[in-house]
């Protein structure tokens, strides 16, 4: 990662490098479950922290739907278990 070994990080309106791999990923999740009552917010920090090491907007897609997808599973309320009524 040749981010990390310069004194810049990337943002949408300045990629740093072309990379879409998977590391972005790692900040998604907890991005989705630590700002759940905003989702837009979590949309655009998902995306945006994904830029800082990543260059692809492929990256910052996957960034955002990791981060909906957790932030979805995490406020999403369970049903609750109803009895059967065979027997």
């Amino acid at each position: 990662m040749r981010v990390f070994g310069s004194d810049k990080f990337g943002s949408m309106d300045e990629p740093v490098n072309d990379s879409k791999g998977s590391g972005c990923l790692l900040r998604a999740v907890p991005i989705g479950l630590s700002y759940s009552d905003d989702p837009a917010y979590i949309l655009d920090l998902a995306a945006n922290t994904a830029a800082l090491t990543h260059g692809n907007e492929v990256a910052w897609v996957a960034s955002k739907l990791l981060a909906s997808s957790s932030h979805s599973s995490f406020t999403r309320s369970s049903p609750s278990p109803r009895p059967s009524t065979k027997h």
